[in-house]
């Protein structure tokens, strides 16, 4: 499979793991979208409306370990992490002067590192396009989870 290298923002501000074709691999499947996000849009920062044109669950990896993560597709600059949706998930996000840190409180195991890049709290990861989401319980139980768990 291919892998292909980006840099993923963490946002506060995001209501969804955010990420455009651009910045797909050639591997990732693209699904329907399905659940919560059907007939829904996201709205810019500028106030523009933005389709969504399918969603995937991508593999990320960097030197600290591997995420999965569910992402709507849709017409970002940069892919974008919502912390409200890794939250949501049982995860503690940490902001400090020089990073951002997801810590799953289960383990007290940092399980991914996002360091501050001027004012962005930003991370470098391979990412490989993984399974199709087949409905919400899907989409919900992928946010997050490492690649070893069973969904």
């Amino acid at each position: 499979e291919e892998d292909i290298e980006v840099s993923i923002t963490i946002d506060s501000g995001a209501v969804d793991h955010v990420i455009s074709t651009d910045h797909l691999p050639s591997s990732a499947m693209l699904a329907e979208v399905t659940g919560s996000r059907v007939g829904k849009s996201f709205v810019a920062a500028n106030g523009a409306t933005m389709q969504t044109f399918g969603e995937c669950i991508l593999e990320c990896r960097d030197d600290s370990g591997a995420t999965c993560a569910s992402f709507a597709v849709t017409e970002v600059t940069r892919p974008l992490q919502s912390v409200s949706r890794m939250c949501d998930q049982g995860f503690e996000v940490l902001f400090t002067k020089t990073e951002a840190k997801v810590r799953d409180p289960k383990t007290g195991k940092f399980v991914a590192r996002f360091p501050r890049r001027g004012g962005l709290y930003t991370r470098t990861v391979k990412i490989r396009g993984g399974m199709k989401p087949k409905n919400d319980a899907d989409r919900k139980t992928a946010p997050f989870t490492r690649p070893s768990q069973k969904r």
